[in-house]
């Protein structure tokens, strides 16, 4: 036994090097030392936060953003305010509208808190917006208690106000600055991270198949150390040919041991709690169904997507509007491009609503990217004759009722 022992020993330095150090990085991910490790930069190189801040990101940033201007109890699309070419194709010269909220939004989401610079004119209108790297500035009280933020700018530090800086704020304790998520969780994304680079480590070494030697023999270290010189030679060509009675059996080594894949399972699930992420959206489709997968999309939107379009909705008015403009116009996103669900039920729907007068046929047809009809129609709205004002059926049995004594008085 101790022969196999020795060899199986041998063997395992040989092929699995870093074997017992993986391991242990994996054992070890709740470590100090670990997870002083993680931040924005090493969580994003774990798939499933990548993918989560991805999916989260990039659908608020297509979503359309509008300045709407209020008319009585409608609303006009203000396309001739300064705002909204700003918001809607480009904050400034560098980037468009969709990368720059798109990155507004990964930074939040990593570090909860986005900054933005807003550049205004001698007449305090907006002229442009840049995002700010969260790591170059701070957030402070001066002696009147007053918000002020700290920038350093290659060293030198500038002191900017409310007025020249939008802060958006994730989930926090005072309202003021957000919890970084990667932080409050840095246990469940290290646990990931190891799990992956031990996964790495076995396979990047574990492909080759390990073989056990017996021999009928005890050996010397010399003849043991000839072995296996021998038989690595032979082994690397795919022929081996065995003597003296020696046997040759493979070691099994498989990561679905100690229920490797359900932890990892886990781990995506983890993670896509703390993002509020269905898991299906980033390529977990082991508990999605047809069935479900709608459902968990709206819920997708209505509890993770709108309320962070509400957040940046309220930064958005709260900073780029003055007193006077806030009473006529309004920043929001349009949602219902998310909500759309499959054709037949969009369609459905609409149907409703254009049968109940509250759609036009134009207004379906702007809905599915298509050109309106030029008739004395296209823009009227339709109600079926069975569905009408109840106070109307009222007027027709009066009617009724005055005719026939009129016709009875005859």
């Amino acid at each position: 036994m101790a022969f196999l022992k020795d060899i199986r020993n041998t063997v395992k330095k040989w092929l699995f090097p870093d074997f017992e150090s993986s391991l242990n990085n994996f054992l070890l991910a709740g470590s100090d030392k670990s997870l002083s490790a993680v931040n924005p930069n090493t969580a994003l190189t774990f798939s499933t936060v990548f993918a989560c801040v991805r999916v989260i990101a990039e659908s608020i940033a297509t979503l359309p953003l509008f300045v709407y201007k209020r008319d009585g109890n409608n609303k006009i699309k203000a396309i001739n305010h300064p705002l909204y070419s700003l918001l809607h194709d480009a904050p400034n010269n560098e980037c468009t509208s969709v990368s720059f909220i798109e990155s507004l939004i990964t930074q939040i989401l990593l570090v909860g808190n986005g900054f933005v610079e807003i550049v205004r004119d001698n007449f305090n209108i907006v002229k442009e917006l840049h995002l700010i790297d969260s790591n170059k500035i701070r957030i402070f009280r001066d002696t009147n208690n007053t918000i002020l933020f700290e920038y350093n700018s290659d060293g030198v530090l500038i002191t900017l106000s409310k007025s020249q800086v939008m802060h958006i704020a994730g989930l926090g304790w005072n309202g003021i600055i957000g919890l970084s998520p990667i932080s409050m969780m840095r246990k469940q994304i290290t646990t990931g991270l190891h799990q992956d680079n031990f996964a790495l480590d076995f396979f990047s070494n574990g492909v080759k198949k390990v073989p056990i030697i017996s021999h009928p023999s005890r050996l010397n270290q010399d003849a043991k150390k000839n072995l296996k010189e021998s038989f690595r030679e032979a082994w690397e060509k795919g022929i081996v040919v065995l003597e003296e009675g020696m046997k040759i059996d493979p070691i099994t080594m498989n990561l679905s041991d100690a229920q490797f894949l359900e932890s990892r399972r886990f781990s995506v699930e983890e993670i896509c709690r703390i993002f509020r992420v269905p898991p299906h959206l980033i390529g977990d489709l082991s508990r999605s169904t047809n069935n479900n997968i709608e459902h968990q999309s709206i819920e997708f939107v209505t509890h993770t997507i709108r309320p962070w379009c509400v957040r940046i909705e309220k930064a958005l008015n709260s900073y780029l509007l003055n007193h006077l403009e806030k009473k006529k116009y309004y920043i929001e996103f349009n949602l219902d491009g998310l909500l759309r669900g499959d054709t037949l039920t969009r369609q459905q729907a609409n149907q409703i609503k254009l049968n109940n007068g509250v759609l036009t046929r134009n207004e379906w047809r702007r809905q599915e990217n298509l050109n309106e009809v030029e008739d004395e129609y296209g823009n009227d709205y339709f109600c079926s004759q069975q569905i009408r004002p109840i106070r109307t059926v009222y007027e027709t049995n009066d009617n009724i009722n005055n005719n026939e004594k009129i016709k009875k008085g005859r």
